[in-house]
């Protein structure tokens, strides 16, 4: 969470700004290789074959200011988060929730300022829109110019589903460490795998169906129960 208070960024406890700052703030500890498996794991790779093996991370930013010219917006374009590995570039834009925010305009402008200070860059370049997403554009790229940019949808209990299922297999040291703040720093923003169902000793059989960004099905007891 120092990101944000070096940022001076709005630093209530029920901010976006303070679950993004705490939340990537924890993975960036990571080792490289871990990260990229986490990355990997979110489908970020999934149309680019010749990422397969781990790259470093060379840089990242949180709230860059990137020139506006062009776009919607005034004086500056801002994302949430800037990831620049060796071989690719992760913009990320966040959001509290899961129930909507995110919107076409906003990831056009922050495209449009990447590439005003990427301007003949051949590098490829992934949209992460996290949270914010149940009534989200349909658009899974989005094309201007001369570019074409994957779009990669997850909600919350989405990503840290992934973030579980990689780092559980560390069982000791500054691994599991990293992963028990991160599981709290979820618990405390409320973000709830469905397996704390599996805790409630008055829950014996229950299904959950949803349909938000895939299809989704979740259930306990029998196929055949009702």
């Amino acid at each position: 969470m120092i990101y944000g208070l070096v940022e001076k960024k709005n630093f209530s406890p029920d901010s976006e700004d303070f679950i993004t700052s705490t939340v990537f703030g924890l993975l960036l500890t990571l080792p490289d290789d871990i990260l990229f498996l986490i990355l990997k794991s979110l489908n970020i790779f999934h149309h680019l074959t010749m990422l397969e093996s781990c790259h470093k991370l060379l840089s990242y930013s949180f709230w860059p200011s990137w020139d506006a010219s062009g776009t919607d917006n005034q004086n500056r374009v801002e994302p949430d988060v800037y990831l620049h590995l060796d071989a690719i570039d992760i913009i990320i834009e966040v959001k509290k929730g899961d129930l909507g925010g995110q919107w076409l305009g906003q990831w056009k402008n922050e495209l449009k300022a990447f590439f005003n200070i990427q301007k003949h860059s051949s590098r490829p370049v992934v949209l992460l829109t996290l949270g914010g997403n149940l009534k989200s554009p349909e658009d899974n790229c989005i094309s201007f110019d001369n570019y074409t940019v994957p779009v990669i949808k997850l909600s919350w209990i989405q990503f840290r589903k992934v973030i579980d299922d990689v780092l559980s297999g560390y069982e000791d040291g500054n691994i599991k460490r990293i992963n028990e703040e991160i599981d709290l720093a979820f618990d405390c923003f409320g973000i709830q795998p469905y397996a704390w169902l599996d805790r409630k000793n008055w829950i014996t059989k229950f299904a959950i169906k949803a349909q938000v960004l895939t299809d989704f099905y979740f259930a306990k007891g029998d196929d055949n129960d009702s």
